[in-house]
């Protein structure tokens, strides 16, 4: 918690950005890790009582998977090329 102890400090405040930089922490990055657990109990749960679509999980994985693959090098691809001419 040292990141929101920082953005306390009135000598580290700049432009009034803290509010907001604390306000987007705490809205995903201290919620990110319980919407990913309540996701993984629920796979759990949909798995167990036989409910879910084993097929179209898969296949929403890969895609995500792919998309997001293909957003990282996009990513690395731009900045190879913009910077490194």
């Amino acid at each position: 918690m040292a990141v929101l102890k920082d953005l306390l400090q009135p000598r580290l405040r700049q432009h009034g950005l803290d509010l907001v930089s604390l306000l987007y922490f705490v809205l995903f990055e201290l919620t990110a890790p319980i919407v990913e657990i309540v996701g993984l109990v629920g796979l759990c749960a949909t798995l167990a009582l036989g409910v879910l679509n084993v097929e179209f999980a898969t296949l929403f994985f890969l895609a995500a998977y792919g998309y997001g693959l293909l957003l990282t090098t996009a990513t690395f691809l731009i900045e190879e090329y913009a910077y490194h001419r």
